[in-house]
């Protein structure tokens, strides 16, 4: 099977801000916070949380993608966070990151804000909810990955069918099928090597789960 691989862009001047500065609250403001924080709250504290969010209303660009950062290591709660950045900070960049930590914390409960990501002007934004939904997996992921096969982008396409083979199951296939008619020979290629190799699966007596 091939395996699906979010696009390999390198890290911007802000990004890389971001990233080091990220780093530098692991190693000294993780300490901080949890001295501050009330006891066995655990290294995820509703003060982080709380400093992150605040980090995404009022920081440059630099600034929220560092927040955006933060907030995917705290895991799931703080996935709503991440949600409204994905789908309102002003910068592309910062949406992108956030959609992508999305499926980084495979968090099921915002499956509707990955399907309006698919549609967001900036296409680093789009294929991250490719990458997020391939990530999460299950049944309603492949059924939202329909509309990236609408996709202008013929690459970004391409992704989608491939993204659609790591989730497989029932519901996969039947969205792969509708790709045997895309107008990209490459995207059809790829969506019958893809049916083919889940079809091998089957026919093995080997059963595929629907995600990861």
């Amino acid at each position: 099977m091939i395996r699906f691989r979010r696009g390999g862009r390198g890290l911007g001047a802000g990004r890389r801000a971001a990233a080091i500065g990220f780093l530098a609250w692991l190693a000294v403001g993780a300490g901080a916070a949890q001295e501050r924080a009330p006891e066995g709250s655990g290294p995820a504290t509703e003060l982080r949380l709380a400093e992150l969010v605040a980090a995404l209303a009022a920081g440059d660009e630099a600034a929220r993608l560092e927040a955006v950062f933060g907030l995917s290591a705290l895991g799931g709660e703080a996935a709503s966070a991440l949600a409204d950045a994905g789908l309102f900070d002003s910068s592309p960049a910062v949406r992108e990151e956030a959609i992508a930590a999305l499926g980084e914390v495979a968090d099921g409960t915002h499956l509707a804000t990955l399907d309006t990501a698919l549609l967001d002007e900036a296409r680093g934004v789009r294929e991250a909810a490719v990458w997020a939904l391939a990530e999460i997996g299950g049944e309603d992921t492949a059924w939202i990955l329909a509309l990236a096969l609408t996709d202008e982008d013929s690459d970004l396409r391409e992704q989608a069918v491939h993204a659609l083979g790591e989730i497989g199951g029932a519901s996969a296939v039947q969205v792969l099928e509708r790709a045997l008619a895309d107008d990209s020979a490459a995207v059809r290629r790829a969506a019958v090597e893809t049916l083919a190799e889940l079809a091998a699966v089957r026919s093995g007596g080997e059963s595929r789960p629907a995600g990861r």
